[in-house]
C-alpha cells in the first residue's frame, strides 16, 4: 500500500467512525447489529484518552464532548466548540500546533475553493489527531471537531 493511500483509508476511518458516533448518539438511525457505545462526558472534563495539551479555546461553548468505542474495542475521543475565531484562524492554529509539537503532519484540507471547511490531522507515537474546522452561524466564528484516535486502540 502506498503512502498515500495509507494516509487516504487513516483519514477516511477516523471520519467514518466520528460520523458514525455522532449518527448513533443523535439517534438519526437505527439498526440491528453491533453500533458504536457512545459515552458522553461532562463539559467540564476531557474525554478519556483526549491528549490534554490539545488547545481548546478558552470560554468556547463545548457542544459535543464523548469517547466512542467500537464494536472492536477502538476508542475515539471527540470534543467540538463553537469557536470566536475564523475558519482560516483556527486552521493554522491547529497546524502550527501539530507541526510545533512533535505531530507528523499527515493531511491538509486547506481548499481556497472552500473557505468555510477546513481540516488537518497529524499522527504521533499516541495516535492520530484529527481536527476538522466549519464555518459558524455568525461571521468570522467556527465550529472545531477535535478527535483522537489512540495508536492501537
Amino acid at each position: 500500500m502506498t503512502r498515500k493511500a495509507e494516509l487516504v483509508l487513516i483519514a477516511a476511518s477516523v471520519l467514518i467512525l466520528g460520523l458514525l458516533a455522532y449518527l448513533a448518539s443523535t439517534g438519526r438511525f437505527s439498526r440491528t447489529g453491533p453500533v458504536n457505545r457512545v459515552v458522553e462526558i461532562p463539559e467540564s472534563s476531557l474525554p478519556q484518552g483526549f491528549p490534554s495539551d490539545v488547545p481548546i479555546e478558552a470560554g468556547a461553548k463545548i457542544l459535543k464532548n464523548y469517547t466512542a468505542t467500537s464494536p472492536s474495542g477502538r476508542v475515539q475521543a471527540t470534543r467540538e466548540f463553537e469557536s470566536s475565531r475564523s475558519v482560516g484562524e483556527n486552521f493554522s492554529l491547529y497546524r502550527s500546533f501539530l507541526s510545533q509539537s512533535g505531530w507528523k503532519l499527515l493531511y491538509e484540507l486547506d481548499d481556497a475553493r472552500s473557505p468555510s471547511y477546513k481540516a488537518v490531522f497529524g499522527r504521533n507515537a499516541a495516535g492520530v489527531l484529527n481536527v476538522s474546522i466549519r464555518a459558524g452561524a455568525a461571521p468570522d466564528t467556527s465550529i472545531v471537531d477535535v478527535s483522537f484516535l489512540p495508536s492501537g486502540s
